[in-house]
């Protein structure tokens, strides 16, 4: 889930940052808890949160611009930001109030979701970030803020307390995750025609990414012309046409060589490269590992 990498000028926020300043004392840099989204750091600067932001409106409104695309969240609407996509708070109504609760990327991809579960979200993220709630997905959402914090406090000492924080925030993103496939499905969500192609771009390259890598092949598929195809993509999410290939590729390839049963030939093998020293030269441009020591790293050898 990376963006807009190549966008720059814009400075980027961590977690730890956001903790530092606001001397929060959290038992992980995983996620933080916002009572409300204006007590992020510059809150009314662009910059880019490293982070998946996830936010309730119970109160009042405000209005912040993604990527250049402007959007009004109100009382009882869900609110989703991509990883270092550039946001900015624009303004905001005096009686406004929000819970928010803000992943890390690493978590995210700590996570190992399939990218074809992936793509709501990623949607819902680019297109259409904001969309109203039912009372009961309020409560919902609610309720897991509540939970998360009071077992911050209540399992200080426990030595379980990170593994059921970690349990619950995975189980908050795929509530996250559910509702925006449900609001696809209602059809609720005015798309342009370019979002229309990004969203069939998207779904075309998570069925061919371990075969084909090439914009022209997708370009070709959809009857465009590459130059057009980045251009729109490009337009539409702030992201290039080829990192989207890439970060999934980077994504697959990683899970792969995360597994005990798969060496760095079979992995390259399957991701269809035409040799290992290709793949290599691949997967370290991307990363700044060898797969190899990516291996080493996570316990594999």
């Amino acid at each position: 889930m990376k963006a807009a990498r190549h966008i720059t000028n814009i400075p980027s926020v961590t977690i730890n940052d956001i903790k530092g300043i606001l001397r929060i004392n959290s038992p992980s840099d995983d996620f933080i808890i916002l009572n409300n989204l204006t007590d992020l750091p510059n809150f009314t600067h662009l910059q880019k949160i490293k982070g998946l932001i996830l936010t309730v409106c119970t109160k009042g409104e405000i209005e912040v611009r993604i990527n250049s695309k402007k959007a009004l969240i109100r009382e009882k609407q869900f609110f989703i930001c991509l990883p270092d996509l550039p946001i900015q708070f624009l303004r905001n109504s005096k009686e406004f109030s929000a819970k928010t609760i803000i992943l890390s990327d690493s978590f995210v991809e700590k996570m190992k979701v399939p990218t074809n579960r992936l793509l709501p979200l990623l949607l819902c993220g680019i297109e259409n970030p904001c969309f109203i709630l039912d009372m009961e997905e309020i409560d919902v959402y609610l309720e897991y803020f509540d939970f998360i914090e009071k077992r911050i406090v209540k399992m200080k000492k426990s030595p379980f307390q990170r593994e059921v924080i970690y349990y619950t925030l995975k189980s908050l993103f795929f509530e996250g995750n559910h509702v925006s496939q449900k609001r696809m499905e209602m059809g609720d969500m005015a798309k342009t025609k370019k979002e229309l192609l990004f969203e069939t771009f998207l779904k075309l390259v998570n069925l061919n990414y371990k075969k084909y890598r090439s914009i022209g092949f997708y370009a070709d598929k959809l009857k465009l012309t590459p130059k057009y195809l980045s251009a729109t993509i490009k337009e539409v999410s702030g992201i290039s046409a080829g990192q989207w290939i890439d970060d999934l590729v980077i994504k697959e390839a990683k899970t792969l060589l995360e597994s005990k049963f798969m060496s760095v030939q079979q992995v390259s093998d399957e991701l269809n490269f035409a040799n290992q020293s290709f793949f290599g030269k691949y997967f370290k441009q991307h990363t700044g590992f060898s797969p190899s020591v990516y291996k080493k790293m996570n316990g594999l050898h």
